[in-house]
């Protein structure tokens, strides 16, 4: 890997860091980067820091095509030194961070579509919409209101007007469905992506067995849980549709989905790097784990002088 920053349009490559970790997760609007370096006087103040494959040599023109591993915006800089040794530490976080740190005024919305969204709230930041995205709207009064972010306000049309969960990927795209297409990555020993090491959670008391929904006029209707069925499962929450957020009863039907879907995880410990998987599709060759279609949920890449080596997170399907 090659660590390059910008300052002021100006680049710079970076010495190789003592240690790195990048983290993503589905449900987190930013990747975060936190790399250490050794100390050096002409250490360059630093608005971007960019993580580049190693053949890369012009970095302003990888960026720009978004051939990039990680992209971000530097929060941090600390600088650590005692009798033994100096370090300075960045702490960055991805592209999505323009998004969440800048409110939207209030704004109504009649039958918006995902490009006028995009063109309000994301290209003034310099995030574009990824191509191919494949979505259907639904019409309707989509209503702004003031302190929202950006990130909020895009992430709300999706799953009220797309049904669909959005994601700001490593080059500062944002795709409609956190899931990608083509084919399911396999987690094998023998003939896929090795592993040593795996944690397989079958949580059960994740699952929400029923929710009573509340309107203007009581307790309306009671939405269970079909995989609670049966069961000793008791777990009843309540929704009131004046508070949430898109005020239809929709929303008992996705928090059940969810919370069928947390129910399964496993956990793997890879020695190769798997940065940039998030929403990928993948099965799992181990115990428990047979025929199950899992998603790519969290990872966490580290390299240090032990070389390098990815934690994986993967949960059932957000949309099964």
């Amino acid at each position: 890997m090659k660590f390059a920053a910008e300052t002021n349009g100006t680049f710079y490559q970076l010495d190789t860091p003592v240690s790195v970790v990048i983290e993503q997760e589905a449900d987190v609007p930013c990747d975060s980067l936190t790399a250490v370096f050794a100390y050096r006087e002409d250490f360059p103040y630093i608005d971007r820091i960019y993580v580049l494959n190693d053949g890369i040599y012009d970095i302003k023109s990888a960026v720009e095509n978004g051939n990039v591993i990680f992209s971000g915006i530097a929060d941090e800089t600390v600088l650590r030194y005692d009798s033994r040794k100096s370090e300075i530490t960045v702490y960055a976080r991805s592209l999505a961070a323009l998004l969440t740190d800048s409110e939207s005024s209030t704004v109504t919305y009649n039958d918006p579509s995902f490009d006028v969204i995009i063109r309000e709230h994301a290209e003034p930041f310099g995030i574009t919409k990824k191509e191919n995205c494949d979505i259907k709207e639904k019409g309707g009064t989509f209503t702004v209101k003031k302190g929202s972010s950006h990130y909020r306000v895009i992430q709300r049309f999706c799953r009220e007007f797309l049904f669909s969960t959005m994601r700001i990927d490593h080059t500062g795209r944002i795709a409609a469905d956190i899931y990608k297409s083509g084919s399911a990555i396999l987690f094998d020993n023998s003939r896929g992506v090795p592993f040593d090491g795996i944690k397989v959670c079958d949580n059960r008391y994740t699952k929400i067995s029923e929710i009573k929904v509340y309107d203007e006029k009581g307790f309306c209707m009671s939405v269970k849980n079909p995989e609670c069925e049966g069961t000793a499962i008791k777990r009843v929450r309540c929704l009131n549709l004046l508070e949430s957020t898109g005020g239809s009863v929709s929303d008992a039907d996705r928090i059940i989905k969810s919370s069928n879907n947390k129910s399964f995880t496993v956990q793997l410990d890879c020695p190769k790097c798997m940065i940039n998987e998030i929403g990928s599709m993948a099965f799992v060759n181990a115990p428990w784990c047979e025929n199950r279609l899992l998603y790519i949920q969290k990872i966490k890449y580290t390299f240090d002088k032990n070389g390098e080596r990815t934690s994986v997170k993967l949960a059932l399907r957000g949309d099964k």
